[in-house]
């Protein structure tokens, strides 16, 4: 089970090396600024997948006239104007 170490940032300093070794083994790493938490040490996650083109081919449909020009009502929210 994770356990959770709580060390100033003066403490941090000396001991960086170690408190990241801890990090990667799961524990969780809080620092602490005149005995108030402001950072938590955590290994960096791991690189995603890179994305597949055509990925979502079939899964999604675009409309045939998604290229059409909006109606004057639509088209004043965006603009913020009216007519």
């Amino acid at each position: 089970m994770a356990k959770c170490a709580t060390v100033s940032i003066y403490d941090a300093k000396a001991r960086l090396s170690h408190l990241v070794d801890r990090a990667l083994q799961g524990d969780e790493v809080v620092i602490t600024r005149h005995g108030r938490p402001v950072a938590r040490l955590v290994p960096v996650g791991r690189a995603r997948a890179p994305r597949r083109l055509g990925a979502l081919r079939g899964k999604i449909r675009v409309s045939k006239d998604i290229d059409a020009p909006l109606p004057d009502d639509v088209l004043d929210l965006f603009e913020g104007s009216s007519r």
